[in-house]
């Protein structure tokens, strides 16, 4: 490794810094990402589910279906209830 990279200590990515900041660089900037709470799609907002997923990617709480149906939105870990429609799985 260079003088001028890091390596997080979470997940091993490897980065160039500027020397002087490099004792304050432990974690990658995806490693310190916080979950979001809202992201915007064109003006909309869906609300990501932090959680399970089942092999489709669909919310899922203790092996169940975490409010089912179809998205509007088209995002399938989207659980903002206006955006979801009927209740098929």
């Amino acid at each position: 490794m260079e003088d001028n990279q890091v390596q997080c200590r979470k997940c091993g990515f490897v980065w160039v810094v500027v020397p002087k900041k490099k004792h304050l660089a432990q974690y990658c900037a995806s490693c310190r990402a916080k979950p979001a709470k809202q992201v915007k799609y064109n003006g909309e907002a869906c609300i990501p589910f932090h959680g399970q997923f089942d092999r489709l990617d669909r919310p899922v709480v203790h092996g169940v279906l975490f409010m089912p149906g179809d998205r509007v939105c088209g995002h399938s870990d989207c659980v903002a209830s206006s955006h979801i429609v009927g209740g098929s799985v």
